[in-house]
């Protein structure tokens, strides 16, 4: 079964679609009624990233791929940057 998906990527978003939309009519310890505020929250934090990213785009006249990847990566960014400030001697 995983072949089948795995070769076709088409069937997989659809299962992926339908196995949402039948999650998504659970109601798991009261998850509608948070559930607005909850993606309201992560639009702004999403929004916020954006507008910095143009921003920044704009003021230091990054290409649009780095400004996609400084968007796309900006949440893992720490974590990278933490081991690779371990592992190099100070100068």
């Amino acid at each position: 079964m995983l072949d089948l998906l795995a070769w076709n990527p088409l069937l997989l978003l659809f299962t992926v679609i339908g196995l949402g939309y039948l999650i998504g009519g659970i109601n798991i310890f009261g998850f509608k009624k948070r559930g607005l505020r909850f993606s309201l929250i992560t639009a702004r934090i999403l929004a916020v990233g954006a507008v910095a990213a143009i921003l920044i785009r704009k003021f230091i006249e990054l290409s649009a791929p780095s400004v996609a990847g400084l968007f796309c990566g900006g949440w893992n960014a720490p974590v990278q940057l933490h081991g690779k400030c371990r592992s190099t001697p100070p100068s």
